[in-house]
């Protein structure tokens, strides 16, 4: 097989770590959108509910399909949206999620999502 082919024969729920397949797969649609990587910020489109259904509809497809490594990307993402929101305790679980996940897969991921609990952890604890 030449470098640049892709590999059809991986399990969905094989951990990828430092690899991405960009084969046309009904997952590639569920992956990412664009305005994940903001999900921080008050005033994008992450920050709606909207998006809390959105990547409640990719964790299913994930959990689905048995593909933990972006179970756990969609679940560290959806703390995010969650926290933005106010959902303190709903993003405290699912970064909690996320965590077992990336230390079950050995991801340095594993060690942000721990920080953003401790932050969660010690803002409830301050007058």
């Amino acid at each position: 097989m030449p470098p640049s082919s892709v590999s059809t024969t991986e399990p969905a729920h094989t951990a990828r770590p430092h690899s991405r397949s960009t084969a046309a797969t009904p997952i590639a649609t569920a992956k990412r959108p664009r305005w994940t990587a903001s999900a921080t910020s008050p005033t994008t489109p992450a920050s709606t509910p909207q998006a809390i259904a959105y990547y409640q509809q990719a964790l299913a497809l994930f959990r689905e399909l048995g593909d933990t490594y972006e179970t756990a990307n969609t679940l560290d993402q959806l703390g995010y949206t969650y926290r933005a929101l106010g959902h303190h305790d709903q993003a405290r679980t699912v970064w909690q999620r996320a965590l077992d996940l990336y230390r079950s897969q050995h991801r340095k991921a594993a060690d942000r999502v721990h920080d953003r609990l401790v932050e969660l952890t010690s803002s409830r604890r301050k007058p």
